[in-house]
């Protein structure tokens, strides 16, 4: 901690903007990090009951495909949390910083719109498949909405950290402040 002021040593975001976003990004985070470890158990436990059992576990490959969903949508709301996204900075290094910083914005409004539109979009996805009673063509028959709900909650976690973005670039952020 700093001297008393409620900021966090060793923020990964792109600054200090609220403990909202912190506890957030340690939220997906844990959540993350507990997916890749249910489906590394999968996999282990598909393995050896194949190698010495010979026989298969009939839901590893239906989870395994849900937990890889999940942990995209989670993995890149992270990377775009701690800015290790891929980014192409040869144009914007070129142009003054206020066109540079105004460009940002831009491209953030763009990029939270987006977000919006396909979490809306994945969302009603998922009322269709819960208002249908639509299920996985698999041994377990898991009602798909269950599954489809990663979409939408990752686009809102995605959403969120831009509009953390955004306030950084509009210079609402703490930093610079310890």
């Amino acid at each position: 901690m700093s001297a008393g002021n409620g900021t966090t040593r060793g923020t990964t975001g792109p600054t200090k903007v609220g403990p909202v976003f912190e506890g957030l990004a340690r939220g997906v985070a844990i959540l993350a990090g507990a997916t890749l470890v249910a489906l590394v158990g999968l996999v282990i436990a598909e393995v050896v009951a194949r190698g010495l059992f010979n026989t298969s576990l009939a839901v590893v490959e239906e989870f395994v495909g849900y937990f890889v969903v999940l942990l995209m949508v989670l993995g890149a709301a992270l990377a775009l949390r701690g800015k290790d996204l891929f980014r192409i900075s040869f144009l914007a290094d070129a142009l003054p910083s206020a066109v540079e910083r105004g460009m940002r914005v831009l491209f953030i409004l763009i990029a939270l719109s987006v977000c919006c539109v396909f979490a809306w979009r994945t969302g009603d996805l998922v009322v269709s498949s819960f208002s249908r009673g639509k299920i996985s063509q698999t041994v377990l028959e898991t009602p798909l909405w269950i599954p489809q709900l990663a979409l939408p909650v990752g686009f809102c976690i995605l959403a969120l950290f831009l509009v953390e973005h955004l306030l950084v670039g509009l210079g609402v952020s703490k930093e610079g402040n310890d």
